[in-house]
């Protein structure tokens, strides 16, 4: 199955988030976007053309384990190389709940911050936590390039670029 992009299909990820947020609230666990979601929803108040939808639960292992196999139980969804719901993508992952906060990273040195900005999503209005300062997060995710925008082809080319020189071996 291939990948429909968060921008293709605005409804899919709307409802993957949706019910993200639903259980990490039932659950009393926050939890932010990194990556491409929170890029696309703070340059553009609106997803990007990614391959996936990018969330870090903030929480105990155990409980990130018990809301991964909740989302994977939920209606439509499922748990094969990754959780997905129908043909999207959600690349999920957590990060302790003590500071700092860690953003996930193939890189030697992970990104790690004290404290949260909100974005907001231009068609649901709804508020979504992101690391603070974003900008500063945004330059040290997308190498300073961020603000300028590029096809999909060309950040997945200058990723691969990037982990070869570092010696990414994923």
């Amino acid at each position: 199955m291939t990948n429909t992009s968060p921008n293709e299909d605005p409804a899919w990820a709307d409802e993957m988030l949706d019910r993200v947020d639903a259980l990490c609230r039932e659950r009393d666990i926050a939890y932010f976007l990194y990556g491409g979601t929170c890029l696309g929803l703070y340059r553009n108040r609106d997803y990007l053309d990614d391959n996936d939808l990018d969330v870090v639960a903030v929480c105990s292992a155990e409980a990130y384990r018990e809301l991964w196999a909740a989302l994977a139980a939920s209606p439509g969804w499922s748990d094969g190389s990754g959780l997905r719901k129908g043909p999207m993508q959600l690349d999920f992952h957590y990060t302790p709940n003590s500071l700092p906060y860690v953003i996930p990273s193939w890189r030697p040195v992970p990104y790690t911050f004290m404290e949260f900005d909100i974005i907001y999503h231009r068609s649901t209005d709804r508020e979504y936590k992101v690391p603070a300062p974003i900008e500063e997060y945004l330059d040290w995710e997308f190498l300073g390039a961020w603000r300028t925008v590029m096809s999909r082809e060309t950040w997945d080319a200058i990723d691969t670029s990037l982990q070869k020189l570092l010696g990414y071996k994923g």
